[in-house]
């Protein structure tokens, strides 16, 4: 049986981005898409940092900080900025600044994979269960006149997630539903009580 193969961070973000041509910027959607997935644990990660000033430890067990952004990462040379959390040998975790950021190229495929690959396959378990809340929630907004369909459409993926307490790939989702055609009814309008009094009167 095949070991797992691990890859770095710029390969992982171009293998995620496909049908990108030589000189292609990978597109910050990808890049939100695969931190998402590091945070909610969807994608193994292993993790290398200094032990000591000569010796360069893998960690056996990695806390991905929930609030990391995809800034947050050198995805050139594969590193953090920050410091992690990390099980390097001992009881307790060490803050350590990772120097060998590597993931799992299945775990990355299995996120990243067609839509048409999985769209028979029913929904199930927390996540829809949230992604129909999130839905719900949007739609409420829309029709009670709280946003437009237009402001929706510009709000930046972190205020959503931030405002609704899900993933960036939850409410992404979530926003390409509600603002599919025909999905959401235009909020009521003020001239209707005037309107069907005169349709009455004829």
């Amino acid at each position: 049986m095949a070991r797992p193969k691990f890859i770095t961070l710029l390969a992982a973000a171009s293998r995620a981005a496909r049908d990108l041509r030589p000189g292609d910027d990978i597109p910050e959607c990808v890049l939100d898409r695969i931190v998402d997935a590091m945070v909610e644990g969807r994608i193994k990660v292993r993790v290398w940092a200094k032990w000591n000033p000569i010796e360069n430890v893998e960690a056996y067990r990695v806390e991905v900080p929930k609030d990391l952004q995809p800034e947050d990462l050198n995805w050139n040379d594969s590193s953090a900025k920050g410091y992690w959390s990390l099980h390097m040998g001992a009881e307790r975790p060490v803050a350590r600044r990772p120097i060998l950021i590597k993931l799992s190229q299945d775990d990355l495929d299995a996120v990243f994979q067609p839509p048409e690959e999985v769209e028979d396959r029913p929904s199930r378990g927390p996540r829809a269960e949230k992604m129909a809340q999130v839905v719900a929630a949007m739609r409420s907004e829309i029709e009670s006149g709280k946003i437009t369909q237009e402001g929706l459409r510009k709000e930046k993926e972190k205020v959503l997630a931030g405002r609704y307490g899900v993933s960036r790939d939850t409410v992404r989702k979530a926003r390409k539903s509600v603002l599919s055609v025909g999905a959401v009814p235009k909020p009521k309008s003020k001239l209707s009580k005037p309107e069907s009094k005169l349709s009455k009167s004829d």
